[in-house]
């Protein structure tokens, strides 16, 4: 058996580990690579309409465990024991590295048509600042549900810091839209709660992006300037929700399982009230519109195909890769004047079909009157 049989996701962004003159050299740019097997994966295996979840947080938060146990809850089909899911662990260096997908795509339960694609990427922290803020970009773009996973339940301030500025690129684009529906999942809170008090899901959120902490260490400037990146967060995201999960279960605490072993512990009784909760993330999660092409989204029928996607990723990461503060509106309006093309052609052999269609038809039927008159004539005579 393969190691892409027994892992079952595949590395879809490597970061490139800079030498030492490039480290000393402030002009050098990260640098990112794109793994042709994943988006071949994709642009062959997955269909359209394609949903992406990519799942984010800090380092060691368990972001990559909840993206497996997603993959556990949405495989149907009989699972390899020997199958594993996503790296996940506690290693301070970060065991993603970049970003992993999951090779299989999943289907919606309550859709006939259309797959979902997993997406893990490196943890706040586990990489220099460059490279995660072009990691983030990435994912940013690409998804179409962005969960930031919370462990504690609070926004910090470095994660503040690293959202603020990363939101920051996307002010100087034209293209709009382009920022995906971002639910925040804060872990093992079976209530949404703040101070002791059972509250909705926008007081929840609204507190979440508030300094209310009496107890918080920060002088007025701080808290002034914290106060206001939580405010260009709100307004910079398109659509903020929040899913809390239940405690997680003991027997899926363990980093050495096959997803096979996660998907019976969902199973038994003892993790229902965690699988009712992941469950309720999930259908959150499928009712959100699934990817547009990017700058479209103004125009519902431009639903993102597989191929498009593969081909969009890849030139995407081309376009990180050139600027230390990259933007990809020209990539974004090639994608989109590319799909009016072959729309309009699309259209063009369609009506020529028809057209065509159309001609032979009549010609068919003058020429059968011709030879019924013909016929009639040499009767008479």
């Amino acid at each position: 058996m393969s190691n892409q049989q027994i892992y079952g996701f595949i590395q879809l962004i490597t970061c490139i580990p800079p030498t030492d003159q490039q480290s000393s050299d402030p002009a050098y740019i990260p640098q990112l690579t794109i793994n042709p097997i994943a988006t071949a994966t994709l642009a062959e295996e997955f269909e359209s309409p394609i949903s992406i979840f990519v799942y984010m947080g800090n380092l060691g938060a368990g972001k990559s465990k909840l993206a497996s146990l997603t993959v556990a809850s949405l495989q149907k089909n009989d699972i390899d024991n020997s199958l594993l899911p996503f790296k996940s662990g506690d290693d301070p260096r970060g065991v993603t590295n970049g970003v992993w997908m999951w090779s299989e795509p999943l289907k919606d339960p309550n859709r006939k048509r259309g797959s979902i694609l997993v997406l893990d990427c490196e943890g706040m922290g586990g990489n220099d600042v460059t490279v995660n803020n072009n990691l983030y970009l990435f994912c940013m773009i690409v998804s179409s549900v962005l969960t930031l996973v919370l462990r504690p339940a609070r926004i910090d301030r470095d994660q503040c810091n690293r959202l603020h500025d990363e939101l920051q690129r996307f002010v100087n684009m034209r293209s709009p839209c382009v920022l995906p529906h971002t639910y925040l999942v804060p872990l093992e809170l079976p209530v949404l709660k703040c101070n002791d008090q059972e509250v909705n899901s926008d007081e929840w959120i609204n507190r979440i992006f508030t300094i209310n902490d009496p107890n918080n260490t920060l002088n007025t400037a701080q808290r002034d300037e914290l106060q206001r990146k939580y405010h260009f967060i709100r307004t910079m995201m398109p659509s903020i929700d929040v899913v809390n999960l239940n405690y997680l279960p003991n027997e899926l605490k363990s980093n050495n399982m096959t997803l096979r072993n996660m998907k019976n512990i969902l199973r038994e009784q003892s993790s229902k009230d965690y699988n009712d909760s992941l469950l309720n993330m999930l259908e959150k999660f499928l009712e959100t519109q699934q990817k547009r092409l990017p700058g479209s989204n103004v125009i519902p029928a431009l639903l993102i195909r597989p191929a498009e996607l593969a081909l969009f990723m890849t030139d995407l990461i081309h376009v990180i890769n050139q600027a230390r503060d990259p933007n990809p509106d020209e990539l974004i309006g090639r994608c989109l004047l590319k799909r009016f093309s072959d729309e309009i052609i699309k259209t063009e052999a369609e009506f020529q079909e028809k057209f065509f269609a159309k001609v032979a038809s009549y010609a068919k039927s003058s020429i059968l009157i011709k030879l019924k008159l013909s016929s009639n004539k040499s009767v008479k005579i």
